[in-house]
This record gives C-alpha cells, structure tokens and sequence, in this order.
C-alpha cells in the first residue's frame, strides 16, 4: 500500500507540472484577464489522472474499492457534463468576443500566435476529457466485474 500512495503523489506532482507547463505561456501574456483557468486546470487535471487510471488501474488506490468505483461510474456523468457547458462557453467565449481585449498590449503576430494556442490547447484537453469520461466508466465496469467474478483488477 505504501508504494501506490508513493506512486500516486508522485503521479499528482507529474498533474501539476502538465498543468503549470501548458497555463504558463498563457499566464505569463495575460495574466488574471484569461476567464478559463478553472475549467483549463480541473480538464487536464481530469484528463491526466483518469487516463492513468483506465491504464495503471491496479496500480492504485482504486484498485480493491468496488464501492468507490461503483459511485466513481455516476459521478462521471455530471462532470461530462460540466465539461460540454465549459467547451461550449469556450467556444461561445472565442466566437463573440475573442481574445482580442486581453491581447491589446501584445504584437498582433504574437497575439494571433497566443490565442491559436489557447485555443488548440483547450480544445485539445476538452475533447481528451471527453473521451476519458466515456471510458473511463467502462473501465471501472470491467474492473468490478473481474473482481467479483474473478478476484483480479
């Protein structure tokens, strides 16, 4: 047990350095101004430790808690959810106004080149979290499964 709570701290420390890494450019141009920070970070956060765990399932905490996962498979629906309103507001967000107004005191070459990777970035872990969330589930499903059936993760 000792080893899968090292191995999951160092897996939350690997989460924060992806998040850190990839909000950075966008922090250190616009600062306080860009309104998707929350959604951006909980998506990558979301995509990479459920993507862990559909691959490394035995290997965590997760692995012999049949009731957590079993409350685990519902708890994914509200959050597939909030994940489309969050791209759908993205997108809305991009399309009405842009990012035009924050970018003001930027280089339009650099500006341009910033909200191209805004853009991409976010859609990117938007539609990962999306299909981590589909599967994610059916993961968890087979996992019980093999446990009640065969006491294997």
């Amino acid at each position: 047990m000792k080893n899968k709570i090292t191995l999951e701290i160092i897996w939350w420390f690997i989460t924060a350095i992806i998040v850190v890494l990839f909000l950075i450019p966008i922090y250190s141009n616009i600062g306080k101004d860009y309104p998707f920070y929350f959604s951006n970070i909980l998506m990558i956060i979301i995509f990479v430790t459920f993507s862990r765990y559909i691959f490394q399932l035995k290997h965590t905490w997760l692995a012999r808690n049949k009731w957590v996962k079993a409350v685990l498979i519902f708890v994914m629906i509200p959050i597939f959810f909030w994940v489309t309103d969050s791209i759908y507001n993205f997108q809305n967000h991009v399309e009405k106004d842009g990012f035009a107004t924050m970018m003001i005191h930027m280089n339009p070459d650099e500006a341009m080149n910033l909200s191209k990777y805004i853009r991409y970035q976010y859609i990117f872990f938007g539609t990962s979290t999306w299909i981590v969330l589909i599967l994610f589930p059916i993961r968890l499903l087979i996992s019980i499964w093999r446990e009640i059936n065969t006491d294997k993760v």
